[in-house]
């Protein structure tokens, strides 16, 4: 996954990391230690993967951990969803998961990032969430690297779930009339909103 790791659409290496990170496809050793011991531990790796307590973008690297030693793991739990849309500033990328984080870089390269789970975007949240399991249930997991980040006029919707990273991407005129597409669109305007006017509030 080293190619992926070099994506780098953003000018600060801090928005790039998040970015990267986000996917939970690139192994990451030293934020998930419990997941990257010398010594693989199946039973270890699978309690964390398992444990809906867990933050969820912890719990997906751990299914990516099991699959890269073959082991067999859930097909189709949904974790969190991507949306990239690029815009002439630069790339929009929205994430959320299904624990209620939420991590937004703007086309400049600002970031919001939630941590918990907010009254104000779960209802929006939740709506993407909903959207984003039809595309999983719909396709199949990518079985190659992710792809570079998507051109204009492009948008790209990716499900991060249990066994890999569904992909959908088209115009957005195209997508905006899909019958799987037009609702994530919707949804993630709408969560976006929210995320900008908690931020707006919770401004220091």
């Amino acid at each position: 996954m080293s190619g992926v790791r070099d994506y780098k659409p953003y000018a600060d290496e801090a928005s790039n990391y998040i970015y990267s990170a986000v996917f939970c496809d690139v192994p990451d050793a030293e934020e998930v230690q419990e997941l990257f011991t010398p010594v693989f531990n199946e039973r270890a790796v699978r309690a964390i993967a398992e444990d809906k307590n867990a933050e969820s973008w912890i719990r997906a690297q751990a299914y990516r951990r099991l699959q890269q030693h073959r082991c067999a793991v859930p097909q189709r739990v949904l974790l969190g969803v991507v949306v990239e849309a690029p815009l002439p500033r630069g790339l929009d990328t929205l994430t959320t998961y299904i624990d209620g984080r939420i991590r937004y870089i703007n086309g400049s390269g600002k970031r919001i990032v939630i941590e918990k789970d907010l009254p104000s975007t779960r209802e929006s949240r939740k709506v993407l969430l909903r959207a984003a399991q039809d595309i999983v249930d719909e396709l199949t997991p990518l079985t190659a690297p992710r792809s570079p980040p998507p051109k204009q006029p492009n948008v790209r919707v990716t499900a991060v779930a249990s066994d890999g990273l569904y992909v959908g991407e088209a115009d957005l005129e195209q997508l905006t009339a899909d019958p799987l597409g037009g609702p994530i669109l919707r949804a993630t305007s709408d969560l976006l909103t929210a995320v900008v006017d908690y931020a707006k509030a919770n401004a220091q």
